[in-house]
């Protein structure tokens, strides 16, 4: 809709995973004051700031992250079908090592 109509849509949600996937910009609030906003990757790049509030990372980031200690470099991805071919990627790369 966004890129159709070239409005702007403004969403309030609690569900992080919907923020980072569909979100340009995000602000957060607390106790109805912006305490950080910027693009998702700016947001949720700020581990200590999310820890000390409690906001748990959405569940693509969170995999990103994990996967690390794997020694795995997955790049990060907005949505679940970027996520699946950049682990396809990073398998198929393995793979070839072996």
């Amino acid at each position: 809709l966004k890129k159709e109509y070239n409005k702007t849509i403004i969403l309030i949600d609690n569900n992080l995973n919907n923020l980072y996937e569909l979100s340009d910009q995000i602000i957060l609030l607390e106790e109805g004051q912006v305490v950080i906003s910027g693009t998702p990757s700016t947001v949720f790049n700020d581990l200590e700031f999310l820890k000390e509030r409690g906001i748990e990372l959405p569940s693509i980031l969170q995999f990103i992250l994990d996967s690390k200690k794997y020694d795995k470099q997955l790049l990060y991805s907005k949505n679940l079908k970027d996520l699946i071919k950049e682990v396809y990627k990073n398998v198929k790369e393995t793979h070839k090592e072996i």
